[in-house]
């Protein structure tokens, strides 16, 4: 039988062990957190369903979190598996209405209206979702391409602009080379990169 928690200002449902919500914590009554879940400075309201995560100093709302750390935000209507969000030393990170799995992170933006999947890392405001591709360059590999703002672009976690990607190619080819990565596959990433520019320009 679920276990009720009862908190100092709501009470949830809790179906497993392995939990720890802090008194500085809100559950609503109509949430639910199981699994190996942590909740501290954080609220969790409006139906939200909490399962092997974490969330601190982060206020969750009509939204379920799957295997995800969420700190420093605000998320409401969204749905993550697998997934980071943070906040800055300066800025909030808020979400709204959106669909977020396969290792996103969200770092100090404000994102809306999308559906994203994969290694993803998007530190930009974005009302839809930023042009992305999944590279492989070796079996088993995985690394996330995708558009910033003001003409920057995500290799991986680096964030450089384009000219930056374009100095660099042949380093590049010679990092994938001596990794075991696939030489050619520097070309799709110039490639994409270019097509994504020259949309941007034409915007």
């Amino acid at each position: 039988m679920p276990e009720r928690f009862l908190h100092r200002l709501g009470a949830g449902t809790i179906l497993v062990a392995y939990i720890s919500v802090s008194i500085d914590s809100y559950v609503s009554r109509d949430s639910l957190i199981e699994g190996a879940s942590y909740i501290s400075y954080g609220s969790v309201i409006k139906e939200s369903a909490i399962k092997d995560s974490h969330v601190s100093f982060a206020n969750i709302s009509k939204s379920a979190l799957v295997g995800s750390h969420v700190a420093g935000a605000i998320i409401s209507d969204s749905g993550f598996d697998d997934v980071v969000v943070r906040g800055t030393k300066t800025h909030r990170a808020v979400v709204r209405d959106c669909l977020l799995s396969n290792q996103v992170v969200i770092e100090g933006c404000q994102v809306r209206r999308f559906e994203l999947s994969g290694p993803y890392l998007i530190h930009a405001d974005f009302n839809r979702a930023p042009r992305h591709y999944l590279l492989e360059p070796a079996p088993g590999v995985q690394m996330g391409l995708s558009e910033c703002t003001n003409g920057r672009l995500h290799c991986g976690c680096e964030c450089r602009t384009y000219n930056h990607w374009l100095v660099k190619k042949e380093l590049l080819r010679k990092i994938f080379d001596r990794r075991g990565w696939a030489p050619d596959s520097v070309d799709i990433i110039h490639s994409l990169f270019d097509e994504w520019r020259r949309v941007r320009l034409a915007a």
